[in-house]
Parts: C-alpha cells; sequence; structure tokens
C-alpha cells in the first residue's frame, strides 16, 4: 500500500528478499513506482523468481522471504567489487575490480581489474570487509563483496555479501595476478596457502558482459556433451597442475 511509503525518504531501491540476477530489482520515485515495482514482482516479471519462491514456501521459517520486498537506502557512487577468501581465520583478500553499467540500468557494462580507486580508499574498503567477515566468523571459503564509495562524501557502503567468487573474474586474477580463481578454491578447499609470486602476464584486464535488451529467440544451444567436456577439461587441467 502506498500509505507506509511517506516515512521512505525517495528516491530509494527495492529488491526482493530472495532473487538473483537482480531480478525485480528497480528504483522507486514516488507511491506510483512502488505500486509498479509491487506489480512486476508479482506479475510477470516474477517469473523467473516463482520455482524459487514455490521452495522457499515450502521452508518453514524461509517462508516469509518467498514474496517479500525489501526496501533499501538509494546509493550513489563508484561500484566495486571485492573477492576473497577465509583460511584458518585469516582473510584473504584477491582484489578489487571496478564496475560499470550501461546507462542507469542495472546491467553491467564491464569489470577492470585492478581498480582505479585511490590506494586510501581501497585500503578502508579491505579494512571493512575484514572487520565484516571476521566479525562473522565466516571461514574456510570464498567470498564476494560489492561496495560504493560516494567520492562527494567519502563513505564507502557495503550492500552484498556472497558466499563464493564471481565466475567472471577468475580469467581477470589469471591473467594480472597469475593465480586463477579456480585454484583458489582448490587451495582453500586442501587448506593450502595462495602462492606466494602473484604475478600474471598482463597489467589489468577486463570482462564484458554481452547484452540484449530486446527480447531474442534462442536458436541453438552447446548440446551437454559439448558442456560436459569443457568442464571436464578445465577440471583436469587443475588437477594436472596439483597431482
Amino acid at each position: 500500500r502506498a500509505g507506509w511509503l511517506a516515512p521512505l525518504p525517495s528516491p530509494f531501491f527495492v529488491t526482493p528478499i530472495k532473487s538473483s540476477f537482480s531480478a525485480g530489482a528497480c528504483r522507486v520515485d514516488d507511491a506510483a513506482g512502488l505500486r509498479v515495482a509491487l506489480a512486476d514482482a508479482r506479475g510477470r516479471r516474477g517469473e523467473y523468481r516463482r520455482p524459487l519462491e514455490a521452495w522457499l514456501r515450502s521452508q518453514t521459517e524461509l517462508a516469509p522471504c518467498a514474496r517479500g520486498l525489501v526496501a533499501e537506502e538509494l546509493l550513489v557512487g563508484h561500484q566495486v567489487s571485492i573477492e576473497g577468501r577465509v583460511s584458518r581465520g585469516r582473510v584473504e583478500v584477491l582484489g578489487i575490480l571496478d564496475a560499470a553499467f550501461h546507462g542507469e540500468s542495472l546491467a553491467f557494462e564491464s569489470f577492470v581489474y585492478p581498480s582505479r580507486l585511490p590506494r586510501a580508499v581501497q585500503d578502508r574498503m579491505l579494512a571493512l570487509a575484514e572487520r565484516l567477515l571476521s566479525g562473522l566468523g565466516y571461514d574456510d571459503a570464498p567470498w564476494n563483496l560489492e561496495m560504493r564509495w560516494d567520492e562527494a562524501t567519502d563513505r564507502i557502503t557495503i550492500f552484498e555479501l556472497n558466499a563464493k567468487l564471481a565466475s567472471q573474474f577468475v580469467d581477470l586474477f589469471d591473467w594480472v595476478d597469475g593465480v586463477s580463481g579456480w585454484e583458489v578454491l582448490l587451495r582453500t578447499a586442501l587448506g593450502w596457502p595462495l602462492p606466494t609470486d602473484r604475478s600474471g602476464r598482463y597489467g589489468a584486464a577486463g570482462s564484458f558482459p554481452l547484452r540484449r535488451f530486446a527480447d531474442a529467440h534462442v536458436l541453438a544451444v552447446p548440446p551437454p556433451e559439448q558442456v560436459a567436456g569443457a568442464l571436464d577439461d578445465q577440471i583436469g587441467r587443475l588437477y594436472q597442475a596439483y597431482f
């Protein structure tokens, strides 16, 4: 209902309590925009989340999350992704990447590593990451954090924590630091330290997701055996490198 909108300063951001790929997330400027966001979350645009919602409703403790939206402060500034791991209680950082978007959309245009933010800002981000993960008691696992730095106010905000590494970054770390994200996962599972030599072939690397902003038909997909072969090749190279 629009009645409870008044205490919230506009504009703000809404996102489903449980979702992925920013499905259902959007900016809300007024009561009319909120009604549209609620309708979209429960209508055609919510179909992507239907299987997840059905599972959430089957879990008593998670049932309230099935159809709920969270209203958040609208953040501005430079967005980054930070990746690392915690091993034996020690928080370790792989690197900070700059994120860019297509216009005013939520669609990522690119990720560039390493970040070009001022070193002092990056140091503060790393200190925040270590404080958060240590405080949560998170251990022996990878992590991914998303933050924004508002240059006008010098404010840093954490708005997302994922218990994983982002697959689109694994090659970037390999090219710049000589340490693949897959290698990091393997070393974390085995309790091994990260390599001390962190030098790769290139000084910087970028990832540019291919986007299409109009409906389209998928004409062909790789056959299962081709997908399985590609995965086997990746796993085989890792196995040969360490065993």
